[in-house]
């Protein structure tokens, strides 16, 4: 669990699904699933555990009755400004240690790392299921599932 000012008490999991959530103003479940690099059924879980903590709230999609939208409510909002809030300060708090040049040095580090490590990841999931990205894209490079998109 991750401390927070006052109930809900969440899961890191939990707080990966608010910060997605709160950068629209709702999601069609695929899309939140592909955001969240989960399952459609993983991230229907995860919406719900919000929804229970009143974070979230599930509609039904008004184009596609078959389909649920999931928005963040003023609580979730709020409590996705406060954990924002504590992680700034406690960086903060950790860079204040190193002058300016040490912070521009280990922001570029840092982006060559995660840059790095997203490719690595990239091909090691690739050669583990046998695709390349060319396999996965049509000839437009849209993705050539044919799923019917939700939008509020």
């Amino acid at each position: 669990m991750i401390w927070e000012p006052g109930p809900p008490q969440l899961t890191i999991g939990q707080v990966d699904s608010l910060d997605l959530l709160v950068t629209r103003p709702s999601w069609n479940m695929i899309d939140f699933a592909a955001g969240l690099d989960l399952s459609p059924s993983g991230a229907t879980r995860a919406a719900d555990r919000l929804v229970n903590d009143r974070l979230a709230l599930r509609t039904v999609c008004k184009q596609d009755k078959r389909s649920h939208l999931v928005s963040a409510t003023r609580k979730g909002r709020r409590v996705q400004r406060t954990l924002m809030q504590s992680r700034l300060d406690i960086v903060s708090q950790a860079l204040a240690g190193f002058d300016q040049t040490e912070r521009l040095a280990l922001a570029d580090l840092t982006e060559r790392f995660i840059t790095q490590l997203d490719a690595a990841l990239r091909t090691e999931t690739d050669a583990q299921v046998g695709l390349t990205h060319d396999d996965e894209l049509g000839s437009e490079g849209q993705h050539t599932t044919d799923r019917t998109r939700c939008e509020d």
